[in-house]
């Protein structure tokens, strides 16, 4: 089998390039709920594959995903109101 001994991220990053070859994966084998990953990062995503093993790493990535989209939606309102006025 192909897939021993690799990482869930390496066989999606494979998996997700077999569906579309020109699309642009990165695939990231690391502990999810260090410091490296907080929300500025998660505004770099338009699509998030997440497949950690537990559950405090899913809550992580689902507060982190939920902060950025919030702080996108008010930037979209300032811009929206800036143009407005």
């Amino acid at each position: 089998m192909y897939h021993v001994g690799k990482s869930k991220a390496q066989l999606a990053h494979g998996t997700a390039l077999q569906f579309n070859p020109d699309v642009e994966v990165k695939a990231y084998h690391d502990s999810i709920v260090g410091t490296d990953f907080a929300v500025s990062i998660f505004k770099n995503f338009c699509a998030l594959l997440n497949a950690s093993d537990n559950r405090a790493a899913r809550n992580h990535v689902n507060q982190n995903k939920k902060l950025s989209v919030q702080q996108e939606n008010a930037s979209l309102k300032r811009l929206t109101e800036e143009i407005k006025t």
